[in-house]
C-alpha cells in the first residue's frame, strides 16, 4: 500500500511507519500522517516479546528480551526506521506522539462478537 500510494496510485492509504520508510527510500512520495493527535490518539501496536513459560534455555531468553527492550535497541529500530517514535516516550506523554489508550482485555472479551458481526458485514448477510 505505501509503494503504491507513493507511486501515486492512491491518494492515501493504511500502513506501518516501516512500509512508510521503505517506500520514501524507493522514491516514494509519501508523508507519515498519525490520526487524531489532538484528541483521543492513534492505534499504536508496539512490537512485543515473551518469555515462553519452560523454555529450555530460559536465562538466554531472558538476556535476549532484556537486550530486545533496551533503550539501545529501541534507538537503533528508530535509527533505521523501523519505529518512528520511542513507546517510552510516548507512555511518558513527551508530545511526540499519541496513542489511544485501548484495554486489551475488554477488547479481547468482544472478539468473539466483533468476529461474528464482521464476518456478516463481509458477507453481505443480515443478521
Amino acid at each position: 500500500m505505501a509503494n503504491q500510494v507513493g507511486n501515486g496510485v492512491y491518494s492515501l492509504g493504511l500502513t506501518d511507519s516501516d512500509a512508510i520508510a521503505t517506500a520514501q527510500a524507493n522514491g516514494g512520495k509519501l508523508d507519515l500522517v498519525a490520526p487524531d493527535q489532538n484528541g483521543d490518539g492513534a492505534l499504536a501496536m508496539p512490537t512485543t516479546v515473551a518469555l515462553v513459560k519452560g523454555a529450555k534455555h530460559e536465562q538466554l531468553a531472558k538476556k535476549l528480551i532484556d537486550y530486545l527492550l533496551s533503550r539501545q535497541t529501541e534507538q537503533k529500530l528508530i535509527d533505521t526506521k523501523f519505529a518512528r517514535w520511542s513507546v517510552r516516550a510516548a507512555a511518558a506523554g513527551d508530545g511526540s506522539f499519541k496513542a489511544m489508550h485501548v484495554d486489551y482485555h475488554a477488547a479481547a472479551d468482544m472478539f468473539p462478537r466483533a468476529q461474528r458481526e464482521g464476518t456478516i458485514l463481509l458477507e453481505g448477510r443480515k443478521e
